[in-house]
């Protein structure tokens, strides 16, 4: 049977807007919806892709910035970089980062881009809003984050294991997949940025 684009679809496509934890300062775009923080993967794994897109501080130096941190792999599935706020911790094939007011930019040894993130306001009283591209593979091979393009708008999609509404306390609103140890340590990395133990 094909797919019939004006049949009502049985599940809503968007992340559900009451548990996203929306922000009034910083959210991002997640499947068509806003959520304050979001992680995928196992995280804090040496071997495997995760990333955690997490709320900036209100204060200081992040305040208002996307805050990544991240263990990014090349096509071969090996360990390419590591970011720890937005910083490179392990870059040894020299993968550049730049980090700014206006997002994000991380491109491979070659150039290419890995991951951008955009950010803008709608209005002066408006939060911010991040919006991530890009395609992440695990070390399988498997697409786990990618941006899916519709008539000049971009909105991003993750799978495997994921959760977003991440609260300062290291709580989390969703959480589909991620286990334990890993909860734990993206409940520290929110903790921390909550803490302004960024820069």
């Amino acid at each position: 049977m094909l797919f019939n684009p004006n049949a009502p679809l049985l599940f809503d496509l968007k992340v559900p807007f009451a548990k996203a934890r929306p922000s009034p300062h910083h959210n991002y775009e997640l499947a068509g919806g806003l959520v304050n923080a979001f992680a995928l993967g196992p995280i804090g794994s040496e071997d495997d892709l995760w990333l955690a897109a997490l709320e900036p501080p209100t204060t200081g130096p992040a305040a208002g910035r996307p805050l990544v941190c991240a263990n990014l792999l090349d096509p071969f599935g090996r360990r390419l970089l590591v970011l720890e706020f937005n910083r490179p911790t392990f870059n040894p094939k020299g993968c550049q980062v730049a980090a700014g007011p206006e997002g994000l930019d991380v491109r491979d040894p070659g150039g290419r881009a890995l991951l951008t993130i955009r950010t803008g306001r709608s209005g002066s009283e408006a939060a911010a809003v991040s919006y991530v591209q890009g395609l992440l593979k695990d070390r399988t091979g498997a697409v786990r984050l990618e941006t899916r393009a519709a008539a000049g708008r971009s909105s991003l999609h993750l799978h495997g294991p994921l959760a977003y509404g991440i609260g300062a306390d290291g709580d989390v609103a969703v959480d589909e997949g991620l286990g334990a140890e890993a909860t734990r340590r993206l409940a520290d990395l929110a903790r921390r940025a909550a803490g302004h133990e960024v820069g």
